[in-house]
């Protein structure tokens, strides 16, 4: 169904499961960490796959398995985009303890008791440099729709996760209207998963609207890292940008777009946790 980016806000379906590990807030500071439980889930979802998946031709079983739908590719959003992996991590500090979240968008929340269970047992088999994790607590919710703030003239968007925007970065950040655009595709492809899509004139409309912003870095910082690439064999560099971006302007047109970025995060491997953000100082 063709729609607006107020229509996919009203209608997106969102599925998520929260791990407690207690006394491990601390591993909340390394940038790795989303990228290692995401490699953790994905090895659990690989051993319970089926043998065609686990050979990387489709699975036969019906429905798909886990691995199939969340780790290969489901088509493009047009031509050289990728559809977009319909889940993101979070790794947050309450306290002294961790808590990991893994959370799913549309069709994908089918397989929540699935990335629960192998969530639980990837941390089990323990995290590079870190062991293994045994959660204390686990919590499952699913709701319909986000919530949308009124934004009239100013919204600031604290990254709590580097933001990578490829083949755009200038220095030690990104340009903060890119991000946006970025973001415009990243949403339009998340709903595909919940049998949505913008249509072009909604498409055409959000673009000429973040247009007329302006954007500026507060404190930014540029974060170098590097993560294991255990089936390739390699350590691969990351990195990104965290500090707050400020947009001013005409923002209602763009209001929803910045909530569901709020829980699908914006920019480049978003599905290795970089570019959450947190919308603040709404006015």
């Amino acid at each position: 169904m063709a729609t607006s980016i107020s229509h996919v806000a009203a209608n997106l379906t969102v599925s998520q499961v929260s791990l407690c590990i207690p006394k491990s807030a601390d591993l909340v500071a390394n940038p790795a960490l989303p990228g290692k439980i995401r490699g953790a889930l994905g090895t659990a979802l690989h051993d319970a796959a089926s043998a065609e998946a686990q050979a990387g031709v489709p699975c036969p079983w019906q429905p798909p398995c886990g691995y199939q739908v969340l780790w290969r590719k489901n088509g493009e959003l047009r031509p050289g985009y990728t559809l977009p992996a319909p889940f993101v991590i979070e790794a947050d500090a309450l306290e002294d303890d961790l808590w990991v979240t893994v959370r799913l968008f549309g069709a994908a929340g089918d397989y929540l008791g699935e990335v629960a269970d192998a969530l639980v047992r990837g941390l089990r088999a323990g995290l590079s440099g870190s062991g293994r994790l045994e959660p204390s607590r686990r919590v499952m919710v699913a709701q319909d729709g986000v919530a949308v703030p009124a934004i009239r003239g100013m919204a600031e968007l604290s990254f709590v996760t580097p933001v990578l925007i490829r083949n755009t970065e200038k220095g030690n950040h990104v340009d903060p209207l890119a991000l946006l655009r970025g973001l415009v595709d990243r949403v339009d492809g998340l709903a595909r998963w919940s049998g949505l899509r913008l249509c072009e004139s909604a498409r055409a409309e959000a673009l000429d609207a973040i247009s007329t912003l302006d954007g500026d870095w507060r404190q930014a910082e540029l974060v170098p890292w590097r993560r294991g690439a255990l089936r390739q064999g390699k350590v691969l560099p990351m990195g990104g940008a965290v500090g707050r971006v400020v947009y001013r302007g005409d923002l209602a047109p763009v209001a929803p777009l910045l909530a569901i970025g709020e829980l699908c995060f914006a920019g480049a491997r978003a599905a290795f946790g970089q570019g959450r953000y947190r919308l603040e100082r709404v006015i």
